[in-house]
């Protein structure tokens, strides 16, 4: 009798383990926004912010994650980011930069657009990086 447990950690999916309904699909991480907006993720992209990872790794994935200090909107555009990067880190860009054009000191066509939006708007994913400890989201 051999007995599978998967620990409720971020991590603790296998990557080769195939995720089918029939072999019972990682359970997806319920985040809520400060506007009670709740966006079910993926536990890898979820667990690309440390805040996430932790709270996952103690109290596992049947919650929702309460996020008070992320609007609807930023949540979104953060969880874009983190779908994005999921599999594809960012290249570290060298500083100080080069130009002003971001293409033109190592940074990837898709995010310098992500970032060419409103300075307010930046600024907010700027402060939900921060909070829910996304490095390279603020690098």
């Amino acid at each position: 009798l051999k007995l599978w447990l998967r620990p409720k950690t971020c991590c603790a999916v296998a990557p080769q383990e195939p995720r089918t309904m029939a072999t019972g699909e990682a359970e997806l991480v319920k985040l809520k926004s400060s506007q009670g907006e709740i966006f079910e993720v993926e536990p890898e992209v979820a667990c690309m912010s440390t805040l996430i990872k932790n709270m996952v790794d103690d109290s596992g994935t049947d919650e929702e994650i309460p996020l008070p200090n992320v609007k609807t909107a930023i949540l979104s555009k953060v969880i874009d980011y983190c779908k994005y990067h999921k599999d594809s880190p960012p290249e570290e860009i060298q500083k100080p930069l080069k130009s002003t054009n971001l293409i033109e000191c190592g940074v990837s066509e898709w995010d310098s657009e992500y970032v060419n939006i409103e300075q307010e708007v930046l600024f907010e994913i700027i402060l939900a990086a921060n909070y829910l400890d996304i490095k390279s989201l603020l690098d």
